[in-house]
């Protein structure tokens, strides 16, 4: 159905009140990165923060609002972005002339903050100089004719000078940000947040820039390579058309101008690139494996002549159900391990000793740590539908199965499936789930001797319903959290990032 709130964006009024507001600060809990309510102009922080704007519209029924950081323009009533919502109108006339006030109102608010932050630099850097200096420049202007005002000679003449003064100017370090905003080519927002956390993914980042001149790196390779070179060291929002065309030549779900999935989409790009890798190089073991590489170890026991069958694939992630329901705590589970009986393994593994955990529930679901134990611990296949066909027995019978990790990878990718079935249709699952800057995840490792300690660096987050919605990336550069949506960036507390609707979680393997 078709947003009716279109009505509340008047670009002009907006212009006129601006002078009189202070742009970019919650009104409750003084939070920065605020939503302007383009209804009566409170601000108010986002739903990643502490929910201000949001609440306010719902309570005033005020519709519409904009971010003053990444000029995204929202529904709250509709939960969804302007621009999804103008997708929605039949008529094309209707549609341009929505999508067209939209740009309007962003222009506004991005000219009206670009010129209040060219005036904050220049009252910084006369307020940066020692206290006579700045009574200098003062009196200066004062007697300046209105034509030689324009130019700021008189504090050239004072940087000449700044050598001879007894307090030097006090300058502020800051962290170097390494993140460039991306440009959105038509709702990849899917993608660009995808591509920030591969950006912030050291291992992969460094071998890709140190190897940008080599022949031997392949088509896509490449591509990808010069997209990080010019995200870490160039200026501005970057365009990543070619890569973004190389994996729509590939993949194409990806084509058009409708949203697609995240995950899906860095699946696509990172087995594209080992693919392409291992038919140049004829070497599977390349810079994805070694990065994200590892395999799963699948149990099943048959419960009809107790004969365990063990198999391992090969896996970049891991995708997570959200459980739906608390499970109730066992107290029959403890944390030790127990040698795997070698006839067990399939014969590559036979000459190793591996170590199976046991894994049960007992810990809120509601968390990224319950989530891994509700994909690991004991699944009973005993439905009709769902039973296990026993090498043994040959005949279908009841069966238990778990998942266990064989070693732990330099990055760990973590999936949260948000995302499920209902009727003929799909459902977003909102629950909150949870998660730390640390992770361990020795209880799920069966090889022993494994680093299994980690800590966030990216998160992917999908706001918004299955009609439409909105990707963004949190991303960690230079021990600085940054916040990526499309093309803008900016530099965030820990605090926001852990009340985030998380849907990838990126972490590293910590340093022995």
């Amino acid at each position: 159905m078709a947003c009716n709130h279109f009505a509340n964006i008047k670009p002009q009024q907006l212009r006129k009140v601006l002078p009189n507001l202070n742009i970019g600060q919650c009104e409750s809990c003084q939070e920065k990165n605020s939503w302007l309510c383009l209804n009566c102009y409170s601000q108010g922080c986002g739903r990643y923060q502490l929910g201000h704007a949001e609440k306010h519209s719902l309570t005033k029924k005020h519709a519409i609002a904009i971010s003053t950081d990444s000029y995204d323009v929202w529904c709250y009533l509709c939960d969804d972005s302007l621009s999804n919502l103008a997708e929605t109108f039949e008529s094309e006339s209707k549609k341009d002339r929505a999508l067209e006030m939209i740009d309007d109102i962003k222009t506004v608010l991005m000219n009206f903050k670009a010129k209040s932050n060219k005036k904050k630099g220049r009252d910084e850097k006369i307020l940066n100089k020692p206290p006579v200096e700045i009574k200098k420049i003062v009196q200066e202007k004062k007697t300046l004719k209105p034509e030689a005002r324009k130019v700021d000679n008189d504090e050239e003449e004072i940087n000449q000078n700044e050598e001879e003064t007894k307090e030097p100017p006090r300058e502020v370090e800051k962290p170097r940000i390494t993140v460039r905003g991306l440009n959105n080519l038509g709702n990849t927002c899917f993608f660009n947040s995808a591509l920030q956390c591969l950006n912030a993914t050291v291992p992969l980042a460094e071998y890709y820039l140190n190897s940008i001149e080599e022949k031997e790196l392949g088509g896509i390779n490449m591509i990808f390579a010069q997209t990080l070179n010019e995200m870490r060291f160039g200026r501005g929002p970057y365009n990543p058309r070619l890569l973004h065309s190389s994996i729509t030549k590939r993949f194409a779900q990806f084509r058009g101008y409708g949203q697609q999935d995240s995950h899906e989409l860095l699946r696509s790009l990172l087995d594209a690139l080992s693919t392409e890798f291992t038919k140049f190089h004829h070497d599977p073991n390349n810079i994805v494996e070694q990065t994200f590489g590892n395999k799963l170890m699948s149990t099943v026991r048959c419960l009809n002549c107790q004969t365990v069958s063990r198999t391992f694939d090969p896996i970049l992630d891991l995708s997570l159900e959200i459980p739906l329901k608390k499970v109730p705590i066992s107290d029959d589970v403890n944390n030790e391990f127990t040698l795997i009986p070698p006839e067990q393994l399939p014969e590559i593994f036979r000459d190793q000793q591996l170590y199976e955990p046991v894994v049960g529930h007992y810990h809120d679901p509601d968390t990224l740590l319950g989530c891994l134990e509700d994909f690991m611990c004991r699944e009973d296949l005993k439905d009709n539908k769902n039973l296990y066909k026993c090498d043994e027995c040959k005949r279908e019978t009841q069966a238990t199965r778990t998942f266990l990790l064989y070693g732990a990878p330099k990055v760990l990718v973590l999936h949260l499936k948000r995302f499920s079935h209902k009727g003929r249709g799909f459902q977003k699952i909102g629950t909150h789930i949870r998660f730390g800057f640390d992770l361990d995840i020795h209880k799920f490792v069966i090889k022993p001797g494994e680093n299994t300690r980690y800590s966030l660096f990216g998160v992917v987050v999908h706001s918004g319903s299955m009609l439409g919605g909105h990707y963004i990336a949190f991303v960690k550069h230079n021990n600085a959290w940054y916040h990526c949506s499309d093309t803008h960036v900016s530099q965030v507390s820990e605090t926001q990032i852990v009340k985030a609707e998380a849907y990838i979680l990126f972490y590293k393997q910590n340093s022995e």
